[in-house]
């Protein structure tokens, strides 16, 4: 996490637990089940040929795929000025 990130959740650590349970239930409320209810993608052929074909590629060539923690890294370097 950046240094804005972890002062932002350590100040909410210091809340009293019924607000800390009401940011939660906000931050759970957010672009996610939006992006949940509008998942037409499910039902949708062309979606699910192409998701499909990337998984066979997946299988094929293991070697292709990239170290999560490396990634992390990249992107902690790149939008956390390497912070965190």
């Amino acid at each position: 996490m950046c240094d804005d990130a972890l002062k932002l959740l350590e100040q909410i650590r210091a809340l009293p637990a019924e607000d800390q349970y009401l940011i939660a239930e906000e931050l759970a409320d957010g672009p996610f089940d939006e992006a949940a209810e509008g998942a037409e993608w499910e039902n949708d052929p062309d979606f699910q040929a192409m998701l499909a074909e990337r998984l066979q590629e997946v299988a094929d060539h293991p070697e292709r795929l990239l170290d999560g923690d490396a990634v992390m890294t990249e992107l902690k370097a790149r939008f956390c000025g390497g912070q965190g």
